[in-house]
């Protein structure tokens, strides 16, 4: 099956992704499997952890909700049909680079100057050796993708009475956390869905998830989330009120100017999948 750009996925596609979103968040067979497809990252994170510098030690508070984001980027970077060889710990070590990239913008206005200058400098180091490696231009879209990701898992949240503001606040709820990032990543390898492809595909998703919850099943779906995830209900008319292609979901469309400081390059256009200085094309 060839990887198909977003816009050859049809609304019936996005109607089916959301459908299946759903019904595998709540799957006792996807929580165990979750936790099993995890737990063959971990050793792999603690070497990567282990071997970058201290500046990236903030990752660890994130604690295990971490390793839920590798089998999904391991599935995007398959569906790119790229010409050099990408091992397990070549996507850790991308992954952890991205994080710390969408890390950095979020925490922009409270890290210090040189906490922001220390953790600027190891990641300077990390991108050219991913550029060496032919894997640069990877990283520069992971960005996009972790900030898409946050969007979807914000949908659920806002419906649950919580908000999202920024990436490290979804490790807060890795309960929740894991489900959600295993079921994006069955989806992923399911649709064939690729790095370029994913933060439109997923702006549908979000928007679909939302319309199916509003009219099918709101009550059950959203008790059936509380009851397994611990949440506070919302009221139902207010839930009500949420829902719906309302759902702000502007920040699918993430800023790359971080990365672009970053990596010395000018910043590309919202739409360009194109990559300037692109060594993995």
């Amino acid at each position: 099956m060839k990887v198909q750009r977003f816009e050859e996925y049809s609304k019936s596609y996005i109607d089916m992704m959301s459908q299946d979103f759903i019904n595998g968040i709540l799957s006792d067979n996807l929580q165990e499997e979750a936790k099993g497809g995890t737990s063959i990252w971990e050793d792999l994170h603690k070497k990567v952890m282990n071997d970058i510098g201290v500046n990236f030690n903030f990752i660890v508070t994130f604690g295990t909700g971490v390793a839920a984001f590798y089998p999904i980027i391991d599935n995007l970077v398959k569906n790119m049909n790229l010409n050099v060889t990408v091992t397990p710990l070549m996507i850790v070590e991308m992954t952890v680079c991205a994080i710390s990239i969408v890390y950095l913008e979020d925490r922009k206005d409270k890290l210090s100057q040189t906490e922001k200058n220390k953790l600027t400098k190891d990641i300077q180091s990390e991108l050219e050796e991913f550029r060496l490696q032919g894997v640069y231009g990877v990283v520069k879209k992971l960005v996009k993708v972790l900030n898409s990701i946050k969007s979807v898992f914000n949908v659920i949240c806002k419906h649950l009475g919580r908000v999202i503001y920024g990436f490290a606040d979804m490790f807060a709820y890795t309960a929740l956390l894991i489900p959600v990032m295993s079921t994006l990543a069955t989806l992923v390898e399911k649709y064939k869905i690729d790095i370029d492809t994913l933060p439109g595909i997923f702006l549908g998703l979000g928007v679909g998830i939302s319309t199916l919850i509003s009219k099918n099943f709101i009550t059950d779906f959203i008790s059936r989330l509380k009851d397994r995830f611990g949440f506070k209900k919302k009221e139902e008319e207010e839930i009500k009120q949420d829902l719906g292609a309302n759902d702000d979901l502007s920040d699918l469309k993430p800023s790359i100017q971080t990365f672009a400081e970053l990596s010395n390059i000018k910043p590309i256009n919202d739409g360009d999948t194109k990559l300037e200085n692109d060594e993995d094309n």
